[in-house]
């Protein structure tokens, strides 16, 4: 004779528990889910629609790529002028004709890079550099945390010849202080930039 039991072994309750622990818990999550959200109370930025065209826009900082000119250059020759840009912010780099006041060349240079001007002529000029965030082209100038510099003494680019060659003037500036460096610089505002 054979008997059968009904009673569950001790594993298969424990499955079973666990199951149901399962399902009330699902059920729970479930129930959170579709129950509907507390209601927020929103205070408005403004009260009509002219306040809202004057909020801020929210835009990230226009920055050109390093050689950009933002005015076509003036002149030509042999020279060749490095300009290193060793800050955290980004500048433009101004080669201004000493007599004349005339912008020989304006160049864009990214922070921590470098840009080679070639091709400038014979001339006693002023360095000039801008350093700043954000760079508004129609006003030629930094949006935010511009500082305005010039070196202090001119440059002279000059062509010298010994015999039958020509030396051009090659110079290399840094608009960020380095060790040993020589050229001084002092502050200026932007009527003088």
């Amino acid at each position: 004779m054979t008997s059968t039991s009904t009673a569950l072994r001790p594993t298969t309750r424990r499955l079973q528990m666990t199951a149901l622990a399962g399902l009330c818990g699902l059920a729970a999550i479930l129930s959170s889910l579709t129950s509907s959200p507390p209601s927020t109370a929103f205070t408005p930025l403004s009260t009509s629609v002219a306040g809202i065209a004057t909020l801020p826009s929210l835009r990230l900082p226009v920055s050109l790529p390093t050689g950009t000119q933002i005015t076509p250059p003036v002149g030509s020759g042999y020279g060749q002028l490095t300009v290193k840009n060793g800050n955290a912010f980004d500048a433009v780099f101004k080669l201004v004709d000493a007599n004349s006041g005339q912008a020989l060349r304006f160049v864009y240079v990214r922070a921590n890079e470098d840009v080679t001007l070639d091709d400038v002529g014979t001339c006693t000029c002023d360095l000039r550099f801008a350093t700043g965030i954000d760079w508004d082209a129609d006003q030629q100038k930094f949006r935010r945390d511009m500082a305005l510099s010039a070196f202090s003494d001119p440059t002279e680019f000059v062509v010298k010849r010994e015999g039958n060659t020509e030396y051009w003037t090659t110079l290399e500036v840094t608009l960020h202080p380095v060790e040993g460096g020589n050229a001084q610089t002092e502050a200026l505002d932007e009527d003088n930039f």
